[in-house]
């Protein structure tokens, strides 16, 4: 996948997770484990070894917490409200679905 709207450096299963925060999240609870497993069975077979499945599925899910915690506040000048107020939802619902908390949320990716 290539996406140019910003650079950076990051990792494969982060941009799976920042996708994932793009969804509803009634969609997402339901399909992001499986989302999860599939990306590291795509993986496993083009012979990517050293990631565990649990390994993918934390970095999914912090990579990707990590990125929309940096580009909820970048947005706030560039974005309708309505759209701002869906990220944030979203953010804050992923955050409380994936039991982050002050001890073991993500540093701000960028």
């Amino acid at each position: 996948m290539f996406d140019w709207e910003m650079v950076g450096l990051a990792s494969g299963p982060q941009d799976v997770g920042q996708f994932l925060l793009n969804l509803e999240p009634d969609f997402c609870r339901q399909h992001a484990r499986t989302c999860a497993q599939a990306y590291h069975a795509a993986l496993e077979a083009a012979g990517v070894t050293g990631l565990t499945e649990e390994d993918c599925w934390t970095e999914i899910r912090l990579g990707g917490l990590g990125r929309w915690y940096s580009m909820v506040p970048f947005l706030c000048s560039m974005v309708p409200e309505k759209v701002l107020v869906f990220f944030y939802d979203n953010v804050k619902a992923f955050t409380e679905e994936w039991g982050v908390t002050p001890e073991n949320a993500p540093a701000a990716r960028f």
